[in-house]
């Protein structure tokens, strides 16, 4: 196996996690979604969205992919809400 060939095992062996990791999100979104519904509460929480995007940001060990990873989690969040509505 080249290197070029590890890296992509371990990519693959990373994208698996974050799907099942994106799939256990969702399932507890769906829940949240409900709650509101049966509550009548508003689905958009600006606050909490802020909340959800700095915990992500502060997690990372360094500052290197920030925007990287803001970018995704504006597209979970986003996707969130989506499967709430």
């Amino acid at each position: 196996m080249t290197q070029l060939e590890a890296y992509r095992q371990e990519i693959i062996e990373v994208d698996k996690q974050i799907a099942k990791f994106l799939e256990k999100r969702f399932e507890i979104v769906t829940k949240i979604g409900d709650y509101k519904r049966e509550k009548n509460m508003p689905i958009q929480d600006l606050k909490r969205d802020e909340i959800v995007m700095k915990n992500a940001i502060d997690s990372l060990k360094k500052d290197t992919y920030k925007k990287e990873v803001e970018k995704v989690f504006q597209n979970i969040i986003l996707t969130s809400k989506s499967i709430q509505y």
